[in-house]
């Protein structure tokens, strides 16, 4: 049996108690980038002194059971209802915005309880039939959207998990269905990309969105899996960008410590409709600036750090709207 990666996919569904799948799990999934969840029992070699004619450890105690890893796709303006309302610690508000509708979510902490993520491993050369993991418990402890000329807009989440079932097949005859809203909604280098702060707008040569949660897996003594995992303050919200050097502005904010909401926007026309997914970094302001311009191909370039600062409930650090064609934000 030779295995393609042709046909990988991953999909997120709510989970009512935290480690426990929803009955009825989706049948739609999303296309990825990149998938790295998996499941590894840890060991250790046993502390004890070996002894008679042995030279290596004598044995191996268990230390836990980690389940989780790295997924990345590109960025979307449809079918990651599920995904955001899971990281924002929120479900949205949801309100027409003419022939689109505006989904709204303020960062909270994890109010949610955890995602099952189904993470289809690819096919069978031979056979056709796809390879199925259910990873249970699953919690995005960090999320990082970038963007970078000439490419498709990515979005990574680390997750951590309590576990996952035992690998499944999908029959070649039925295989998984690949969400149509997804597909067309990705924001690449030839679709709008903007930053307002501060009453300046940017031009944008490459941007990463880090939200950082800092969470950590619970473990028990006599519990190989983790517990629910926890989130520990402070919540890191931190934009990185490289635009071209026109002005001092920006670094003179710098010095001046100048705190402002940022606004980073793309946006790509559908149906001649204009979707959008938009971050606010609530009270941001410029935390690292190389304070020296780069020549990059020519041009004078700059790089910059904001980072956001939560002040109360209507300005936790972070805000989101996506806006796109689904009256129902977990649509796919």
């Amino acid at each position: 049996m030779s295995i393609s990666g042709i046909g990988a996919a991953v999909s997120h569904t709510a989970e009512a108690v935290w480690a426990t799948p929803a009955g009825v799990l989706v049948s739609t999934f999303i296309e990825i980038v990149s998938s790295g969840l998996v499941t590894t029992p840890l060991t250790d070699a046993k502390p004890s002194i070996p002894t008679g004619g042995a030279v290596a450890a004598s044995g191996r105690i268990c230390t836990g059971v980690d389940s989780g890893g790295q997924t990345a796709q590109m960025l979307t303006t449809e079918g990651l209802g599920v995904f955001w309302e899971h990281v924002m610690g929120v479900a949205a508000t949801t309100a027409a915005a003419g022939a689109l509708f505006s989904h709204t979510m303020l960062l909270q902490r994890f109010t949610l309880p955890g995602v099952t993520v189904q993470q289809i491993k690819g096919s069978d050369e031979d056979t056709g039939d796809f390879i199925l993991e259910v990873f249970e418990g699953g919690v995005a402890g960090q999320v990082v959207v970038g963007f970078s000329v000439g490419q498709a807009a990515t979005l990574t989440a680390d997750w951590l998990c309590e576990t996952s079932q035992a690998r499944t097949t999908i029959v070649s005859g039925s295989p998984p269905t690949i969400s149509v809203l997804q597909q067309a909604s990705f924001i690449d280098t030839c679709d709008s990309l903007s930053i307002a702060w501060s009453g300046d707008t940017f031009s944008v040569n490459s941007a990463t969105l880090t939200l950082n949660r800092n969470a950590a897996r619970n473990r028990k003594y006599g519990q190989g899996l983790t517990g629910r995992p926890t989130q520990s303050p402070p919540v890191v919200v931190e934009l990185q960008v490289t635009i071209d050097f026109d002005s001092n502005a920006d670094y003179n904010d710098f010095l001046a410590a100048v705190e402002d909401d940022l606004v980073l926007t793309a946006s790509k026309v559908i149906g001649g409709e204009t979707h959008s997914i938009a971050f606010t970094l609530h009270d941001a302001r410029i935390s690292a600036h190389d304070g020296s311009p780069t020549s990059t191909g020519g041009r004078l370039t700059t790089n910059l750090t904001w980072a956001a600062k939560g002040t109360n409930a209507t300005k936790p650090g972070l805000g989101l709207v996506v806006t796109n064609s689904s009256a129902t934000f977990t649509a796919l």
